[in-house]
């Protein structure tokens, strides 16, 4: 029997999965993520109201750049000590399955309008991420390639992609107008803040921090009375509605444009032409398929319906406890180059990046593993061997060149002998910094021939 969210979210999720797979499966033609019935003259009169929808767009994207350039610091500010990859891969399956649920739960009880926007989430899938690197693959492409001040005004964030989906959009844009062309930006934006908020919650957990994390409000699609008669005028106006035309049509609007697919609050079916609570209020937006599924859902529901939304909710991302310090010094005061297109640069490399920015007088920082009290610099004294090193850096850092990481492992490698406070690094231990930096694996880069 389908579950509820309040009462057995494992049960709840699982169901919401099926769903999801049904919705994603590449054998099915593609579904339009919009109903494409809406009526030209509605469209022109919602354009009246975009402002708001732009504000609150504005807000999403915002939240969704604070998002991700939080979880990039995070990462890179644990790389030296207490790693996410360590930390995961100590954990039993079970383990990664109870810190995944608890994401998942936090996300979708966060707001009440992040349940639906489970559905456009294929990457989370709890069986999927709880085998081998899945998460930290995911937590890889969500991370930003550089580490950006936390105040930085303007930032953009960086969509994590998905073929189905991005087909979907595609199908979508096709027949749009300019309406639904927000409509669609609203729903990636959704989507990735999903995600990022969805990756913040798991590290939480794995670190033992005990937070919850609120998105910033978004407008809700129910318009006030008001609103909808002004509506109703500019429909009179502007096509050749009557008044009882023009009242058909926005309740049709009203019943289907609340823009991704809704899902049952009982039995979490998706579909655009759910009925809404008629007693909740515009912000609760709780779904039923019909009568059956809102009397079968009522124990659960009892509690809440009707009843406004609290005004001391959890604290948001933006005023959340900051991570450990990262300083800041633009790439052209210390001579570092952007990373070539198609290149990624590893959380490992960002933090040796920031290490360097910290002490632009060393050529590198050795990472010595725990309990060392501190890492080891690094600074090749011929000066030119100093610039023949920052030469290869400069390479691999760009674009990850295999034979100039191999080249600084040569001039590298005796530091990396040497007793530094009690602790060496020795060989073995500089292969694997590299390998988690570049992904280059030294031992396996053909030594250059002579011409």
């Amino acid at each position: 029997m389908p579950q509820s969210m309040e009462t057995d979210f494992v049960g709840w999720n699982k169901a919401a999965e099926s769903q999801m797979k049904q919705l994603f499966d590449p054998t099915k033609p593609t579904p339009d993520i919009f109903d494409n019935t809406l009526p030209q003259a509605l469209e022109l009169a919602m354009l009246k109201s975009l402002d708001a929808m732009r504000k609150s767009s504005a807000a999403v994207k915002r939240d969704c750049f604070l998002l991700q350039n939080d979880i990039t610091r995070w990462v890179v500010s644990h790389v030296a000590e207490d790693p996410v990859e360590a930390k995961w891969a100590g954990l039993s399956e079970g383990m990664r399955r109870t810190m995944i649920l608890k994401g998942l739960k936090d996300v979708c009880t966060a707001t009440t309008d992040m349940p639906p926007q489970r559905s456009f989430v294929p990457e989370i899938m709890l069986n999927d991420l709880i085998k081998g690197r899945a998460f930290l693959d995911l937590l890889d492409r969500v991370c930003f390639d550089e580490v950006l001040p936390k105040d930085q005004e303007g930032g953009q964030y960086i969509p994590v992609p998905n073929v189905l989906f991005s087909k979907m959009v595609e199908k979508t844009t096709a027949n749009s107008r300019d309406l639904r062309a927000n409509l669609i930006d609203d729903s990636i934006d959704s989507r990735n803040r999903f995600i990022f908020l969805f990756v913040w919650s798991v590290l939480c957990a794995l670190y033992g921090r005990n937070e919850v994390l609120v998105p910033s409000a978004t407008t809700d699609s129910t318009k006030t009375p008001e609103e909808m008669e002004q509506m109703r005028q500019l429909l009179t106006e502007h096509s050749d509605m009557d008044g009882k035309q023009a009242d058909k049509t926005l309740k049709t609007w009203a019943d289907e444009s609340a823009g991704a697919m809704r899902q049952c609050a009982k039995c979490n079916k998706l579909g655009k032409n759910l009925q809404k609570c008629s007693r909740c209020l515009s912000a609760i937006a709780v779904y039923y398929c019909d009568r059956a599924c809102q009397v079968g859902d009522w124990k659960s529901h009892k509690k809440a319906c009707g009843q406004p939304v609290p005004s001391n909710t959890p604290r948001t991302f933006t005023d959340s406890t900051p991570v450990p310090k990262i300083s800041f010094k633009s790439g052209d005061e210390v001579g570092f180059p952007a990373p070539a297109p198609g290149f990624r640069r590893s959380p490992a490399l960002l933090a040796q990046i920031e290490a360097l920015k910290e002490t632009p007088d060393l050529d590198y920082v050795l990472f010595l593993p725990n309990p060392a009290p501190a890492n080891a610099g690094c600074k090749i004294q011929h000066p030119l061997g100093s610039v023949y090193f920052n030469v290869n850096r400069n390479r691999a850092m760009t674009n990850g060149d295999p034979q100039a990481v191999a080249m600084m492992y040569t001039q590298l490698e005796a530091s990396a002998m040497q007793d530094a406070q009690g602790f060496v690094l020795g060989k073995a231990g500089l292969k694997k910094q590299l390998l988690k930096e570049y992904g280059v694996d030294v031992d396996k880069v053909p030594k250059p021939t002579a011409s």
